[in-house]
């Protein structure tokens, strides 16, 4: 279920087999619908930490936040459901999304 996205965020990344190249991975931020490919679970991370960092700076810029807080539809959230709780590489998990309000990024995976 996704968390109101105002003040501090709390964000949740679903990573999961792309759908179109065979061998990469998606990764996607439920809470603000943003996603990133890689060709490996960390990479697909890393690149969306760097995409979800500009949207909210951007947003931070712009004053429009909430505008930005667009949950993915159902159906991804129907498949955390049934992901599994993923601690990515520590190199991964410390990489912040620097001078932006998240408080909290949960990671799961969807990878069989």
């Amino acid at each position: 279920m996704p968390r109101q996205c105002v003040g501090s965020l709390f964000l949740t990344f679903l990573v999961y087999p792309d759908a179109d190249i065979p061998g990469d991975f998606v990764a996607h931020c439920l809470n603000l619908d943003i996603v990133a490919t890689g060709d490996t679970q960390g990479s697909a991370i890393d690149l969306l930490k760097e995409l979800v960092e500009d949207a909210v700076l951007a947003a931070l810029e712009d004053g429009t936040l909430e505008q930005l807080c667009r949950p993915a539809p159902r159906k991804y959230w129907a498949m955390l459901a049934t992901a599994t709780p993923y601690q990515p590489s520590p190199r991964t998990r410390q990489r912040r999304i620097k001078a932006a309000p998240v408080r909290r990024v949960d990671y799961a995976t969807a990878c069989g």
